[in-house]
C-alpha cells in the first residue's frame, strides 16, 4: 500500500488507492470514504 500512495496525488486518489488496496485484503464486497472539507462533504 505504501507504495500506492507515494508522490504528490489529490485526496480523492489517496482515497482511491487505499480503497483498492485495502477491499481486496479485507475480501469486502464494497468500500466507502467520506472526506469532509472546509464547505462540508467531498
Amino acid at each position: 500500500m505504501s507504495l500506492q500512495l507515494c508522490g504528490e496525488q489529490s485526496p480523492a486518489s489517496i482515497g482511491a488507492n487505499i480503497l483498492s488496496s485495502l477491499i481486496p485484503y479485507l475480501d469486502a464486497k464494497v468500500g466507502v470514504v467520506y472526506a469532509l472539507d472546509i464547505d462540508g462533504l467531498a
